[in-house]
């Protein structure tokens, strides 16, 4: 089977995306995800975990990003999994770092700005049928 590398994540930012450009003129917005992760726990009570994932977007998507969104805009990117390795220049330890290179970015609600709005829907809407158990295989 071919390798496969692909994910689709939907959360909040964590905070505003910050800009930079390669020394080539190339635009690049880099920054972090959000979202919630709902299961159920050895005594199948529901459980939620929050989930943090650093994700890069290029080109104009990267312009139009950090214009328009700020910290707490829910999103959907849709990308690869990326690897990088770096040595610390001062102590020599190494280092690495996996995150997301979008290949495209949904805009969805900007950040909630009242309290008392709608939350976010919870584990009863995404599986009416109670969430999965982490410890059964996928059916």
């Amino acid at each position: 089977m071919p390798a496969f590398n692909y994910v689709l994540i939907k959360g909040n930012l964590v905070a505003k995306p910050e800009l930079s450009y390669t020394p080539s003129g190339k635009p690049v917005a880099k920054g972090r995800i959000g979202c919630t992760e709902y299961y159920l726990d050895k005594d199948k009570k529901p459980q939620t975990r929050a989930l943090f994932f650093a994700f890069s977007v290029w080109g104009k998507q990267a312009e139009a990003m950090t214009e328009r969104l700020n910290k707490g805009h829910e999103v959907i990117i849709q990308g690869r999994l990326s690897f990088d390795t770096w040595k610390d220049k001062e102590s020599g330890q190494n280092h690495s770092k996996v995150y997301i290179t979008a290949t495209a970015v949904y805009f969805g609600r900007p950040p909630k700005e009242h309290p008392d709005q709608a939350q976010d829907s919870g584990p009863e809407d995404l599986y009416p049928d109670g969430a999965p158990d982490p410890n059964q295989p996928a059916s």
